[in-house]
């Protein structure tokens, strides 16, 4: 029996939070043979590539080792998770390549696909476009207005979603994103996949809740502007269009390429900023798939109640980024709206922990040549409006879905279905103990440790949604039921 996804999604979130992890009442009664599907250590090398979203900007703990730093790679990554997961078996006989970066657009992500070897690679995950679609231009002038083009009195935001739009339309963003698949598949081992993944909406739109809530950076200093329904929409809006406009470029690419799509995950589980019954603005409420204001994932998940009105920060950070990444322009923004009014600058206070240098950091010789600034940045700030953990484990979810539905089209089976039943199992939760012979530029990813009762009971097919709830089911919603028990 197969239940429509929103009912379904409610309902493991309601067994995830009554039973323990792993133990859901179906889980202790199935005993299944073993899939060859699930069995993925065929996969001996493989490379991510992409922006920030693929980087894991803010997600874990950010990686040290040669040019992670400046590309803000993480360890709680849905690449890093995926790499850890125990279904790609012993990582001392695979090779994980790491090349995303934080601000890429379509032709830097190029230059990482080009550093892959030719017919090297047994699967490439790829984000891309984001950026191209002008993010954070539309943050700066609808959301946050560190600095708006068009002054602090002014709503440039109709102006640039326009224009984002227009780029999307753009001849230019179809061909790279062709390119850019092309490039990949020459990486390619004859069999080899590419899956390239999306983004999500990151506001809920269905209620005017949010039409007093503002994030305009200086509080103290012009005309606040609001979330209005219709802006959040209109940018919603543009998320969607992204996210076709990539779709319709893996469709061209043919049958090695996969687009994958957990934005409809993100809606389902009211994980978006401004959703119904969700006051804001409350960075670490429960269930918050996306970094907001002051987000921080060490802290326990707080309720509703804890929603507040925000004021303009005060604690920034001066922090070495290099040229074009997501945390500089945020950075180059600040200081340009400084320059232009000194007084924003007396309601700041600069932490004390000396900046990093160049060697602390590992930067790499073509990180240098890109170019380096310090820039005084507000301490919870160059992780926004990307994905937490939880998210990051949602998309990796996924992908390791689409892989095995893949493989098992090979293998001459029926992939199974996307959206779970009660015949689902869980996967293994993850440790921390790092696998030998990653050889990537980022040090090795967590690995798995085998749950005896999920390997005893399932050993097979496990879904997207049920593995996700399994892990972070405490910090999603609880169950609310419809007149017709949806």
């Amino acid at each position: 029996m197969h239940l429509p996804s929103s009912t379904l999604w409610l309902a493991l979130a309601s067994i995830c939070h009554c039973f323990p992890a792993r133990q859901s009442p179906w889980t202790r009664a199935l005993r299944r043979d073993a899939s060859e599907a699930d069995d993925l250590s065929w996969i001996k090398n493989w490379a991510a590539v992409g922006d920030s979203f693929s980087a894991g900007i803010g997600a874990g703990t950010r990686y040290s080792s040669w040019g992670d730093y400046f590309c803000s790679r993480y360890d709680a990554s849905f690449p890093a998770l995926i790499n850890a997961d125990e279904r790609l078996g012993d990582a001392n006989g695979r090779t994980f390549t790491n090349w995303a970066c934080s601000g890429a657009k379509f032709d830097d992500v190029s230059k990482q696909v080009k550093a892959l070897g030719d017919g090297s690679q047994d699967l490439i995950t790829i984000t891309a476009g984001g950026n191209d679609a002008l993010l954070t231009d539309i943050l700066n002038e609808c959301v946050f207005m560190w600095k708006p083009s068009g002054g602090i009195l002014n709503d440039p935001c109709p102006g640039v979603l326009a224009k984002a739009q227009a780029a999307i339309d753009a001849p230019g963003f179809r061909s790279k994103a062709d390119e850019l698949i092309s490039s990949a598949k020459s990486k390619l081992k004859s069999d080899g996949h590419i899956y390239y993944v999306g983004y999500a909406q990151f506001f809920g739109q269905e209620s005017n809740q949010c039409d007093s809530v503002t994030w305009s950076f200086w509080l103290n200093y012009g005309d606040r502007k609001y979330l209005t329904q219709d802006r959040r929409e209109q940018m919603n809006i543009l998320s969607r269009n992204v996210n076709k406009a990539i779709s319709d470029a893996v469709a061209r690419a043919g049958p090695s390429v996969t687009f994958v799509d957990y934005d409809k995950y993100v809606s389902d589980s009211h994980g978006r900023f401004c959703e119904d019954d969700h006051p804001e603005t409350n960075g670490n409420r429960a269930g918050l798939l996306f970094y907001e204001w002051y987000t921080d994932d060490n802290v326990a998940p707080t309720d509703d109640a804890a929603a507040k009105e925000l004021f303009a920060p005060s604690l920034f950070t001066d922090t070495l980024t290099m040229n074009g990444t997501f945390e500089a322009s945020i950075g180059e923004y600040i200081r340009q709206a400084i320059a232009e009014n000194a007084s924003l600058a007396q309601t700041m206070t600069l932490a004390m922990p000396a900046t990093p240098n160049l060697v602390q950091v590992n930067a790499t010789i073509e990180q240098i040549d890109r170019g380096f600034s310090v820039m005084s940045i507000p301490d919870g700030y160059g992780k926004i409006f990307h994905p937490r953990p939880n998210a990051h484990q949602l998309m990796a979810d996924l992908v390791l879905y689409n892989i095995e539905a893949n493989y098992a089209k090979k293998l001459g089976q029926e992939p199974a279905p996307e959206v779970v039943d009660n015949d689902t199992c869980p996967a293994p939760r993850a440790n921390t103990a790092p696998p030998p012979g990653t050889t990537s530029m980022s040090p090795p990813a967590p690995t798995s440790t085998p749950d005896p009762d999920a390997t005893e009971i399932c050993g097979t097919w496990y879904k997207v949604l049920f593995d996700h709830f399994e892990i972070y089911g405490a910090h999603f919603d609880e169950p609310k039921f419809t007149s017709d028990g949806e």
